[in-house]
C-alpha cells in the first residue's frame, strides 16, 4: 500500500513546485509537505475467508502558508486512485514550529 500512495504523491505538483512526503516523518527542509500513515486495517471474511481488507491512512499536511490548495489537490488525486475519503480534522496551528497542519483521513479496500 505505501509504494501505491508514494507513487501518487510522486506526482503531485501545486504551483509549479513539487510537494514533498514522507512515511511517518518528513526528513527535509521544505515549508510545505505532506506524511502519512496507516491508522487501521480490518480485513472482512465470508465463509471464514478474507476476501478484502480495508486500509485506512491518515495524510497530514504541513505548511507555513495557505495550505487549501494542496488540501484540494491531494483529495482529487487520491479520489481519483479509488481512495474513499473518510474525514478530515479541524485546521490547526502548531504554535511550537509556527506549522499549520491538516489531517485528511481516507480508505481503500483491496
Amino acid at each position: 500500500m505505501n509504494q501505491e500512495i508514494e507513487n501518487i504523491l510522486s506526482n503531485l505538483i501545486i504551483n509549479g513546485k513539487k510537494i514533498e512526503y514522507g512515511h511517518l516523518k518528513y526528513k527535509g527542509k521544505k515549508t510545505t509537505y505532506i506524511t502519512y500513515h496507516e491508522i487501521l486495517k480490518e480485513p472482512r471474511y465470508a465463509d471464514d475467508y478474507p476476501y478484502l481488507t480495508i486500509y485506512t491512512y491518515d495524510f497530514d499536511i504541513y505548511s507555513k502558508g495557505n495550505y487549501l490548495e494542496l488540501e484540494k489537490i491531494l483529495k482529487e488525486i487520491l479520489l481519483d486512485n479509488n481512495w474513499i475519503w473518510v474525514e478530515d480534522n479541524e485546521d490547526e496551528f502548531e504554535e511550537d514550529s509556527s506549522f499549520y497542519h491538516k489531517t485528511l483521513t481516507f480508505r481503500k479496500e483491496i
